[in-house]
Formats: structure tokens, C-alpha cells, sequence
């Protein structure tokens, strides 16, 4: 089931807090998502828009009215509106264009130019860091921790392991502030 949300451009928080209330009505059943509708006026506040990256956006409705005409005629969208969908694109929704006249998507190239300029935007995405490479399948999904000393793990769940740079960092840090305490001990008489 898809809940059709409208982002109002002057109170972005007021569309969350509804989508919010469906959610909670429905015990936040998982199949439940959201069919955002992007406005073609954006908020003044990224954070607004961002906190939808959280949420199960199945559907991102974009209308024709939201694109911009390159100097060639083709459909392009605003800066602001590129960074938001490429951020959109990390929970892999479908898009939909809206029109409310079939004129502007003849005139503009047609449904085949909205298309290949999305496809365009998805191919340019910046590639994924190591991190989020090695994390990919497992967002929002809580992992029991595992038991190094207990468990007879595989070695290769210790090769994630050392791929880890939030581990090494970490422990680097950890150290660091070691040695400054042994050295003020080794100080104070």
C-alpha cells in the first residue's frame, strides 16, 4: 500500500508529521510506503527534505512542471532537485512523471526524454565508498553482535572485519588517548 504524500515547499515538516500519523496508525506495517510527491518550489531547508531518505519511499512523483528546458529543449532539473533525487535514488524507489497536459511531454521530447535524463542522473551517481559497499543489503536491519571469543566464526566474517576503517579509527583514537593518560601518570608524582 502506497501513501501518496505532497511535500509542502512552506511547511515541509507538516507532510512528514502526516505521513507520521499513517505510519503510526498502521503499527508501521512494512507494507506500507510512500509515494513522495516532490513540489516544483523546494524548501529553503535540505534537512527537510532528507529525513525522507529514512523512511520506505516506494515512488517519487515528479511532475513535468518541476523540469527545467536545457538550451536544446530537453528536460533538466534544478540543482536542488537533482541532489534530492540522487539522494532518493539510495532506496531504490520506481518514479513516476505527472502532467497535467500531454503538450509539454510532447514538447519537450516526449516521456522518452524525462526517462533518459532520470537514467542519466542514476548513471552519474557517485560511486559508493568502501563502507557503503560493504554495508549495502543490511540498512535498517539490526545485527545481533557478534561473539568473536564464543562463536566459531568463518574467516570470512573476520575479513569484514578487517575491512572495517571505523574499527581501526577508533582504535587508533582509543590508543592515542592511552598514551596521553600513561604520560600525565608517569608525570604526576
Amino acid at each position: 500500500v502506497l501513501v501518496r504524500v505532497q511535500v509542502n515547499p512552506l511547511d515541509p515538516g507538516e507532510s512528514w508529521r502526516r505521513w507520521n500519523t499513517i505510519r503510526l496508525l498502521t503499527d508501521c506495517n512494512p507494507n506500507v510506503g510512500v509515494a513522495l510527491e516532490l513540489p516544483h518550489e523546494l524548501p529553503p531547508n535540505d534537512d527537510a527534505l532528507v529525513q525522507w531518505v529514512a523512511e520506505p519511499v516506494k515512488l517519487v512523483v515528479l511532475s513535468t512542471a518541476v523540469f527545467l528546458a536545457n538550451r536544446k529543449g530537453f528536460p533538466v532539473l534544478s540543482k536542488k532537485h537533482q541532489a534530492i533525487v540522487r539522494r532518493l535514488f539510495e532506496l531504490q524507489p520506481q518514479f513516476v512523471i505527472s502532467s497535467s497536459t500531454l503538450n509539454i511531454m510532447e514538447a519537450c521530447g516526449g516521456l522518452s526524454a524525462f526517462k533518459l535524463y532520470l537514467e542519466h542522473l542514476y548513471s552519474t551517481r557517485p560511486e559508493p565508498d568502501e563502507t557503503d559497499k560493504m554495508a549495502l543489503g543490511y540498512d535498517d536491519y539490526l545485527q545481533t553482535p557478534l561473539q568473536p571469543l564464543m562463536d566459531n566464526l568463518e574467516s570470512a566474517t573476520y575479513e569484514v572485519f578487517e575491512k572495517d576503517p571505523v574499527k581501526y579509527r577508533e582504535y587508533e583514537r582509543a590508543m592515542a588517548l592511552a598514551f596521553v593518560d600513561r604520560t600525565i601518570d608517569a608525570v604526576t608524582p
